[in-house]
């Protein structure tokens, strides 16, 4: 059966009607059943996408066990509820605008409020409307804002309103404020304070963009991370050569059991800084300046040329 052009509520309704033998009406009303009332909200749709805002368990109480569907009923009808791979509506609903609903009503928005009301729902690591409204009337006119607890990332949601009031007062822009006692950096809207990303295990202090290498464009989405330290302890070593577009083929499809055969002295070193819990970490900070010419601090000890 294909689900290819499920793509609205009421085509989804009828879909799930069909396989479950009842009528439209009947699967509305399950829907629409205490306490979900999935039937009468605006975002039914993206709330049916998302396992965490509808996880399956939920749907199972309220078809099966409320309402006699059997569970592999329910099982074929789930790509037909969470809506066609690909679809706008079959992305995840944003939780922390699902929570703002959730207070404010669905007739608010972002842009009725002020900002004391909209920096509760901020996430730094969310680009949606709160992001947005924050960054149109503060961020773009006086760049870094948001504050964090030391040492964490959670907002610090006082201190940040004392100084977007200071400067909505005249006071000049900071770098750093204190919070908790301590001195901290203020951050961009969208930024993440101390935000770690992947980096090449062939290329020191050049990060991996969504796993792929900016420099010769090998996926590393799924090699394990002690495989890409054991490239790392190969090009630290010389063993092979990044650059070497020849030989690369021939070894980066290879796992693990088969490169540590292939080089038995690598996987010495390997072994040994792993038992000093010293391999390489293959992170690198979103700070990090990819040119940097620093000495590679995760270097192998020992520098073999063949």
């Amino acid at each position: 059966m294909s689900h290819e052009n499920v793509d609205s509520w009421e085509s989804r309704i009828e879909e799930v009607a069909k396989i479950l033998g009842k009528p439209t009406t009947e699967v509305e009303e399950i829907l629409n059943s205490e306490p979900f009332r999935l039937t009468q909200d605006p975002n039914r749709l993206e709330m049916l996408a998302d396992e965490e805002v509808t996880p399956f368990g939920d749907l199972r109480k309220m078809f099966c066990d409320e309402n006699g569907v059997s569970l592999p009923q329910l099982r074929m009808c789930m790509k037909v509820l969470r809506g066609p791979k690909g679809s706008t509506k079959a992305t995840q609903m944003d939780t922390d605008v699902l929570a703002f609903n959730s207070r404010y009503g669905l007739e608010t928005t972002v842009e009725d409020l002020d900002i004391e009301q909209i920096l509760e729902f901020y996430n730094p690591k969310k680009r949606n409307r709160i992001h947005e409204v924050i960054n149109d009337r503060y961020g773009s006119a006086y760049g870094p804002i948001i504050a964090f607890k030391p040492n964490s990332d959670k907002v610090a949601i006082e201190e940040t309103l004392d100084y977007i009031a200071d400067l909505e007062s005249g006071l000049p822009t900071e770098e750093s404020i204190e919070v908790d006692g301590e001195h901290v950096r203020l951050y961009h809207v969208g930024e993440v304070p101390n935000e770690r990303i992947d980096e090449d295990p062939l290329f020191y202090n050049t990060p991996l963009r969504r796993d792929r290498s900016t420099i010769n464009r090998v996926n590393w989405k799924d090699v394990s991370l002690e495989t890409r330290q054991f490239f790392r302890i190969l090009v630290g070593e010389n063993y092979i050569d990044p650059n070497n577009r020849v030989e690369l083929r021939k070894v980066i499809r290879l796992g693990f059991e088969e490169l540590k055969d292939i080089f038995p002295e690598a996987y010495l070193t390997f072994k040994e800084l792993k038992n000093e819990g010293d391999l390489p970490k293959l992170k690198m900070s979103m700070k990090s300046v990819i040119s940097s010419k620093k000495q590679d601090p995760f270097a192998v000890k020992r520098n073999r040329t063949r």
